[in-house]
């Protein structure tokens, strides 16, 4: 396998309908991308709003499927749906709004959703939610309610619930979009420890990643 993930010549439209599934106008998100990831690799996928980079995200994470052309994610084919477990549990993405992501009451319930859906033992779950907890320096609101948190610190559970499902690749999209700057110093002290813990990292903005 010479990539993690391998991109060739895709293209996406969307349907847009305006009334019933007969009334609907096409509009082209991407078109003729083409790119390559390692392993371990720090990627920014940079570009103004509405250029297609959440769309492309959402593809390498196996939730949209590519028009015409392929993605492969290591050697497994995205299109096809017997992969979609695998693939979903090695790239998991961390959305602009974490409130679209958070599932649990409180924080512990959250992180543990996700483990609890890969089958994991009860104590495996315990162990990687502190573990996360400690990674995103969270500990102190294991049992506050999600509803509670401040942005920043949903934005960090968001990433926190992705990590307890113990990802190989990461893609964060605008995960400074709304964050002071001690936020982002914190996040970007996140980033460089996925970095070198081993994760591949994948950064989608319209700023220069950090």
């Amino acid at each position: 396998m010479k990539h993690f993930i391998e991109v060739k010549n895709i293209l996406y439209k969307y349907k847009l309908f305006r009334g019933d599934r007969e009334d609907f106008e096409e509009r082209q998100a991407l078109s003729d991308v083409s790119l390559s990831v390692k392993k371990g690799d720090f990627v920014g996928i940079l570009g103004p709003n509405g250029s297609g980079k959440s769309t492309l995200a959402r593809q390498l994470a196996a939730l949209l499927v590519p028009r015409e052309g392929t993605i492969l994610i290591k050697g497994r084919l995205t299109a096809d749906t017997g992969n979609y477990e695998e693939i979903r549990q090695t790239v998991t993405m961390v959305f602009q709004n974490p409130d679209n992501q958070i599932i649990g009451t409180t924080v512990e319930e959250d992180l543990a959703f996700g483990p609890e859906n890969m089958a994991c033992p009860p104590e495996e779950i315990d162990a990687r939610i502190d573990r996360v907890l400690k990674i995103t320096g969270m500990e102190a609101y294991r049992y506050k309610s999600t509803s509670a948190l401040s942005g920043g610190q949903k934005q960090k559970t968001a990433i926190a619930g992705v990590l307890a499902m113990e990802p190989e690749c990461i893609i964060l999209d605008e995960p400074t979009l709304g964050m002071d700057g001690f936020l982002m110093e914190e996040l970007e002290a996140l980033i460089k420890r996925l970095k070198e813990e081993g994760k591949t990292v994948i950064i989608i903005s319209h700023e220069i990643p950090m």
